[in-house]
């Protein structure tokens, strides 16, 4: 069940992870303005040379719709987002939670991808990834998902195949923010920060798809969060 590996990656930063987003968690409030874009380094620790041009080019999808730039020209130590692709499954730290890291830690990972992997995973993991380094979470931890998870299952399926406790799960599955704790929009299916969720851990019905691409919602959510001049 390869599907299942839908909610190992993490947003680090807190125990676990439509646009959902922790406002603490951004470069800047939409409040904050500026007619210049929110300037963010981007630094490999390691990996192929063609692999990190395609996370360059990946990741510079969201700065079509967010006031920001992603820096190619920063090295580690000075990068604020700092990836390695020695890591175990694929991960980010959310937002500025990276802040104050050691200057040689990844704040990404990208243990999934490979130089043979297809152009639409290295897309689908990157967008997410990338994502979450912008401050938003896992789109399953939304106040009005209602997603009909069989704890049950869910526990059993993560101890048996991550080694997982009842907390780990709670934390990084399970958990939902309440009303109050985040800025979103409605649930948003499509949403990138989405992974496929399979029947058997849920309900045995209710289940969602792999996506691919930003969805509308995403677009305009991110657009409100980190708003150009005249814009949000």
């Amino acid at each position: 069940m390869n599907e299942l590996r839908v909610c190992v990656d993490r947003a680090m930063g807190r125990q676990g992870e439509r646009l959902v987003m922790e406002p603490g968690k951004m470069w800047a409030t939409p409040e904050e303005v500026s007619p210049e874009p929110i300037l963010l380094g981007v630094g490999f620790l390691d990996g192929d040379p063609g692999l990190q041009a395609e996370v360059r080019k990946v990741a510079s999808e969201w700065a079509k719709y967010a006031n920001v730039q992603f820096m190619d020209d920063c090295q580690p130590p000075e990068c604020e987002i700092r990836i390695s692709f020695r890591t175990l499954g694929s991960w980010s730290y959310l937002g500025k939670d990276s802040i104050g890291l050691p200057g040689d830690k990844a704040t990404m990972g990208y243990g999934w991808l490979t130089p043979s992997s297809t152009q639409e995973e290295i897309r689908r993991v990157v967008l997410h990834e990338f994502g979450h380094a912008l401050g938003c979470a896992h789109e399953h931890f939304h106040p009005d998902g209602g997603i009909p998870w069989n704890a049950a299952k869910v526990y059993q399926w993560y101890e048996e195949n991550m080694g997982w406790g009842r907390e780990m799960v709670d934390g990084n599955v399970l958990f939902r923010y309440g009303p109050t704790q985040t800025v979103h929009t409605r649930f948003d299916p499509r949403s990138i920060m989405l992974y496929a969720i399979p029947a058997e851990l849920t309900d045995g019905v209710y289940h969602t798809d792999w996506n691919w691409e930003l969805s509308e919602l995403d677009k305009a959510f991110i657009s409100r969060m980190y708003p150009r001049p005249g814009k949000g």
